[in-house]
């Protein structure tokens, strides 16, 4: 019979790399010049938002890149590699591969981050401008500072002028004589009884959305959007690399809605974030470290 030359399969990665890149690779079910092409002509089609995800985890490190190099200049056959160094060469040979898989990240989660952004200001404005019409919240705020100046009679605090809003978590702490009635159910009793009206009418549901609410952190989320757009603005300064590469052309046209977007965002956040310290301001509470959460918090505490 005929002798059937048996070809070695070459390995250049160890093999817990090579079992993730298999797994990965064949969930995509896809070629390994389709991903390249669809790539390179940023085809949508092929570039959903879960395969990117995919290849940005498993593009070619730098000392992958390396190895195929050296294995293809020492003039060795590449169709002899295992299927995962085959993937592996046959991506490497896109410049900026992980850079260029990053920004296409972006463009695709560039509305959900942005919207969540807008969602988290608007509601913040709603609070402030609940927080600084609402007549009944200071209404009650000045019968409690009567009260615990009333209570203080004949001592040195009993003469102030105003007090922080951290008295309002306090009230629930402060018991009669007997121990059995707080200062918040006797305030609320006596609103009850003297002012119903007034009662009825404080309530403030949009601070009670945001009683939860960091500006810090959706500083932060703003600082990371702003720097992927940035990502992008550098990256497209590079031209294509060859004939039908579509990355510059599809992303100049993105980079410069997004841009208007995050300048949109963060000049709206700033004059949020502004208004907002004046507000606690106000209210006695301030520093850089006052945040809606416990501001409101604090507020809706009634």
């Amino acid at each position: 019979g005929t002798m059937t030359k048996h070809v070695e399969v070459v390995h250049l990665i160890d093999s817990q790399r090579q079992q993730n890149l298999g797994i990965a690779l064949k969930r995509m079910r896809l070629k390994n010049k389709e991903i390249k092409s669809a790539v390179i002509t940023m085809d949508d089609t092929v570039l959903s938002p879960a395969t990117v995800n995919v290849l940005v985890d498993i593009c070619p490190t730098a000392e992958e890149k390396q190895l195929l190099d050296k294995y293809i200049k020492d003039g060795s056959d590449p169709k002899v590699l295992g299927p995962e160094e085959k993937y592996l060469y046959e991506v490497s040979q896109i410049p900026r591969l992980q850079e260029r898989l990053q920004c296409l990240r972006t463009k695709h989660e560039f509305g959900y981050h942005a919207r969540k952004i807008l969602d988290i200001t608007k509601l913040t404005r709603n609070a402030v401008v609940e927080v600084e019409k609402s007549e009944p919240f200071k209404r009650i705020l000045e019968i409690i500072l009567a009260l615990g100046n009333y209570a203080n009679g004949g001592t040195p605090r009993g003469a102030a002028w105003g007090f922080k809003l951290d008295v309002l978590g306090k009230l629930a702490n402060v018991k009669d004589n007997t121990g059995h009635t707080t200062m918040m159910h006797y305030l609320y009793h006596l609103l009850e009884d003297q002012y119903p009206e007034l009662l009825k009418k404080f309530h403030l549901p949009a601070a009670s959305k945001v009683t939860q609410l960091s500006l810090t952190d959706v500083s932060g989320d703003l600082n990371a959007l702003s720097k992927a757009v940035q990502q992008i603005k550098s990256e497209i300064q590079h031209p294509p690399f060859t004939k039908g590469d579509r990355f510059q052309k599809v992303m100049e046209k993105f980079e410069v809605r997004a841009s208007k977007d995050v300048v949109r965002l963060q000049t709206d956040f700033e004059s949020v974030r502004s208004d907002f310290q004046k507000l606690a301001i106000r209210f006695g509470e301030s520093g850089p470290q006052v945040q809606p959460s416990s501001f409101f918090f604090k507020s809706c505490y009634l």
